[in-house]
């Protein structure tokens, strides 16, 4: 895969447009496989859709709700997502998030080796769910990563910047 901005480059040829929703994709490649932490997908704000993943997803997450309601179901447990409201899910741990009303959000997420040591401080079930967090300090993390992502910057800088959310 090949990334350029707004597009990612299958190895088919074909290209894949990114949708406005401000998205940046940072695919991971071999020079980076020494880094504890890598960017993989980030995002400033997205019309949030329901999401089911039984079996987990191959990335950690943050993800803040910005506006709108839903709810979110972490192992046995079900939590309320309203404007303030942040979860994380470990690598490979089954979450559901449903949109019951113009859910919008904010997300990182990462991959790499020193997740694991992270993912063990947070929590022994595999998330952690969290109220009362500040929407606009979020917002402008993300912001940071994504300017620095357009200005070509190396990926241990993207790396220490994504780990701050962790």
């Amino acid at each position: 895969m090949i990334l350029q901005k707004n597009r990612i480059i299958l190895q088919n040829g074909e290209g894949l447009i990114m949708p406005s929703d401000e998205r940046i994709i940072f695919i991971p490649e071999s020079e980076f496989d020494g880094l504890p932490l890598r960017l993989f997908t980030a995002c400033r704000r997205h019309c949030q859709e329901t999401v089911i993943r039984r079996t987990g997803a191959p990335f950690y997450q943050i993800l803040l709700i910005l506006s709108g309601h839903g709810r979110v179901r972490l192992g046995d447990r079900e939590y309320p997502l309203t404007k303030g409201c942040a979860f994380y899910v470990s690598k490979d741990m089954p979450v559901e998030y449903y949109d019951d009303g113009e859910l919008c959000s904010a997300f990182v997420t990462a991959v790499g080796d020193g997740m694991d040591s992270v993912g063990k401080y947070y929590a022994e079930s595999g998330y952690l769910y969290l109220n009362g967090i500040s929407c606009e300090l979020y917002c402008e993390n993300i912001s940071r990563i994504t300017e620095v992502y357009h200005d070509g910057a190396e990926a241990g800088k993207l790396s220490a910047l994504t780990y701050s959310f962790f």
